[in-house]
């Protein structure tokens, strides 16, 4: 998942949302620049939707980048 944050977001939802993240076992890859606020998870995140994680201050926008259960789908498998 990709998570940009609001431009008006501060350094403490910040830190919230990432504390959240590290207590499930995720993995955080911050490419943040002076301009927008975006980071990555790494990880199992077929347990949380992207509404899940927009319900935290700050947060801009939630994008999964790869399919749940991927593995197991019928693209995954001829």
């Amino acid at each position: 998942m990709i998570i940009k944050m609001k431009k008006d977001s501060t350094r403490k939802q910040y830190d919230k949302l990432v504390a959240f993240l590290e207590d499930k076992n995720l993995e955080i890859k911050d490419v943040s620049s002076e301009l927008v606020q975006i980071f990555g998870i790494i990880g199992d995140t077929s347990t949380f939707e992207p509404e899940d994680l927009k319900a935290f201050d700050g947060v801009d926008e939630v994008t999964r980048v790869s399919t749940p259960f991927k593995k197991a789908s019928r693209s995954f498998h001829p």
